[in-house]
C-alpha cells in the first residue's frame, strides 16, 4: 500500500505515539515530509493537546495551549519551582482542567483545579506527593454526595499520598491501580487502610502494590474483598503479603507476581526466629479453597519471597493450577528444600514437576500446561533434564488428556550447574535453554 493510501487517522494516532515519546517538537519535522502530513497536523488539535512542561520556554507552552484550542489534552507538569512566566502559562493550563483526559501531575498542582470540573473527563491520572505537602481542600473534592455516578476515572496512580488524597477517586470505574510508596511523613501503613482501598474498585483489573511498609498486625474477622474481574496482580516489595493476599478472593486472575527483591525484611528474617505473618504459607493454602483458587492463572512469577516450610505448600498450590503456563522462582528455598532427606518429598519441586504423581492431591502431573520454566536457585542440570524428558516423553506417547504440555522455554543458571554436555543435551530436549550466568549475560559464549 502506497504511503499516501494510509487514512489520515491512522497517521494521527502515529504522530500521538510520536509526541508522547519526543515532545512536541517533533511535529514540527513531520510537517516538512509532505503536505498531507502537514495537513494531518494543522488540523489535529489533540497533537497540539499533548502537553509536558520539561524545560519549556513560556511562548513555546503559550503557543501550543493556544493551539491544542479545546483538544482533550494530556498534561505533565514537574514538581519543581517553575519561572513565574512558565507558571502563569501553567495557570492557563490548569483553568482548562476540564479537558484533561491523561494528567501526571503533583497535588500542590491539582489543587488548583477543582474535581467537579475533571471527573467527567478525566480518564488517566499519575498524583504524587508534594513536599512540603498539602492536604486535599474541600474547594478541590467538593461535596462528594452529590455525585450519584461514578466519575470517568479508569487508571489511577497513587505515590506517596494519604488516605484522604486516595480514597475520593476510588470508585467502580477504576480498571488500573498502582498505589507506591507510603507517606513521607507515615513510616507505616496500616494493612486494614490497603485493604480499605481494594473494597472500593471492585472492577479493577490490574493491580500493583509497591513499597508499601504495612505496620505489623493481624487481621481478626477480617472481610474477604471479592476482586472477581482482577486479572494481573503485582506485589513488590510490600510488608505483610500473606495477611493481604488472604484478604483477597480474585478467582479470575491470569498473573500473579510476588517480588521482595530488595524488599523490606526485619532483621531476623534469615534466622531461626521466623513471623507468621511473612511466610506464604497461610496464603498458598487458603488460595487453595475453590472459593479462591485462580484456576484461570497462567502465569506465577515469585522472587525472594518464601521460606523453606513455605515450599511444601507451594507444591499443594501449583496442583490445584491446571492452566499454569510460565513458573518463574528466584529464590534459595526451593533448592534448600529439594536437598533436604528423601522422606521429605513433599518439599522437592523438582521430583514434583518430574513425576507423572505430582500433583497428588489432585492427580496427575504438575500443573500439566506448563511450558516455560524459570528458576533461580540451588539447582543441577540434570534436575531439568529429567524434567524436560519425563514431561516431553509423554507427549509422544498416544494422546490422551492427562499428558502434560511440552517443556519449551527453561531460564537457570545452567553454566555454574552442569557440564558443556549436559546443557547441550537439555537443549535438545526444550526450544530454548536459556542461562543466567554472568557471562552468557554478557553475551559471551561459555558452554
Amino acid at each position: 500500500m502506497d504511503f499516501q493510501q494510509v487514512p489520515s487517522e491512522v497517521y494521527a494516532t502515529i504522530f500521538e505515539v510520536g509526541v508522547l515519546a519526543w515532545g512536541i517538537e517533533f511535529l514540527p519535522r513531520i510537517c516538512l515530509v509532505c503536505r498531507a502530513w502537514n495537513e494531518i497536523v494543522i488540523t489535529t488539535p489533540s497533537l497540539w493537546g499533548i502537553i509536558s512542561i520539561h524545560d519549556k520556554r513560556a511562548r513555546t507552552l503559550g503557543l501550543q495551549i493556544t493551539k491544542a484550542k479545546d483538544a482533550p489534552l494530556t498534561v505533565s507538569i514537574p514538581p519543581s519551582v517553575l519561572p513565574p512566566a512558565v507558571a502563569r502559562e501553567v495557570g492557563r493550563l490548569t483553568s482548562l482542567s476540564h479537558n484533561w483526559v491523561s494528567a501526571e501531575v503533583h497535588t500542590n498542582t491539582l489543587l488548583q483545579c477543582r474535581w467537579l470540573n475533571m471527573r467527567s473527563s478525566l480518564g488517566s491520572l499519575q498524583l504524587s506527593r508534594s513536599f512540603p505537602s498539602t492536604g486535599p481542600t474541600t474547594d478541590f473534592f467538593g461535596d462528594l454526595t452529590e455525585f450519584r455516578q461514578p466519575p470517568k476515572l479508569h487508571t489511577f496512580t497513587a505515590t506517596a499520598l494519604s488516605k484522604e488524597w486516595i480514597l475520593p477517586f476510588l470508585s467502580s470505574s477504576i480498571e488500573f491501580f498502582r498505589l507506591r510508596v507510603n507517606p513521607r511523613d507515615e513510616d507505616q501503613v496500616h494493612l486494614s487502610s490497603t485493604i480499605n482501598y481494594l473494597s472500593h474498585i471492585p472492577a479493577v483489573k490490574t493491580l500493583i502494590i509497591e513499597s508499601i511498609r504495612h505496620s505489623q498486625t493481624m487481621l481478626l474477622n477480617q472481610k474477604t474483598v471479592y476482586l472477581r474481574e482482577l486479572l494481573t496482580l503485582e506485589l513488590a516489595r510490600t510488608c505483610y503479603v500473606s495477611p493481604l493476599l488472604c484478604a483477597i478472593s480474585a478467582t479470575s486472575l491470569q498473573t500473579l507476581i510476588v517480588d521482595q527483591q530488595h524488599g523490606y525484611r526485619p532483621y531476623w528474617w534469615n534466622s531461626q526466629n521466623k513471623s507468621l505473618p511473612w511466610t506464604l504459607a497461610p496464603f498458598f493454602l487458603q488460595w487453595s479453597h475453590p472459593n479462591y483458587l485462580p484456576a484461570n492463572l497462567h502465569t506465577l512469577k515469585l522472587i525472594e519471597c518464601l521460606q523453606l516450610a513455605d515450599v511444601a505448600f507451594l507444591i499443594r498450590f501449583l496442583a490445584r493450577l491446571p492452566n499454569l503456563v510460565r513458573l518463574i522462582i528466584v529464590d534459595d528455598a526451593v533448592g534448600d528444600a529439594a536437598e533436604l532427606p528423601s522422606d521429605a518429598e513433599e518439599m522437592n519441586l523438582f521430583g514434583a514437576l518430574e513425576s507423572p504423581k505430582g500433583a497428588e492431591s489432585g492427580g496427575g502431573w504438575l500443573c500439566p500446561s506448563l511450558m516455560v520454566l524459570h528458576l533461580e536457585t540451588d539447582l543441577q542440570v540434570q534436575d531439568l533434564i529429567r524434567i524436560a524428558r519425563a514431561r516431553n516423553e509423554t507427549t509422544s506417547s498416544p494422546s490422551s488428556t492427562s499428558n502434560p504440555n511440552r517443556l519449551r522455554w527453561v531460564d537457570a543458571m545452567l553454566c555454574s550447574s552442569g557440564s558443556r554436555s549436559e546443557v547441550e543435551e537439555l537443549r535438545t530436549l526444550v526450544d530454548s535453554a536459556v542461562c543466567h550466568c554472568l557471562d552468557c549475560l554478557l553475551n559471551r559464549t561459555c558452554v
